[in-house]
């Protein structure tokens, strides 16, 4: 009698994407925010920022099973707001 054991591995797969990052400028660090996804990190250069934010979406999306059709595009739009310009009314 032969006995076979089989192991059924998983299939992984790499998916490269593009990410969309908001970097701006506090103090001396820069803040960098991908979307859609929120994550957000910072770096003392905008290199540093950018080789972290890469780290740290990848790192969010680690244990999700994503396919390209997971990931749309942000829509990015303008929207006028009215802000109060003079005197803070606030006592």
């Amino acid at each position: 009698m032969r006995v076979i054991i089989a192991w059924i591995l998983p299939i992984l797969y790499l998916i490269n994407m593009i990410i969309y990052a908001v970097i701006t400028k506090e103090d001396d660090w820069y803040i960098v925010t991908a979307l859609p996804s929120g994550v957000v990190t910072q770096g003392k250069t905008i290199e540093d920022a950018k080789k972290n934010i890469r780290e740290a979406v990848e790192l969010y999306y680690e244990d999700e099973d994503m396919d390209e059709e997971s990931f749309s595009d942000p829509m990015l739009t303008p929207i006028e707001i009215t802000m109060r310009h003079g005197q803070n009314t606030v006592r």
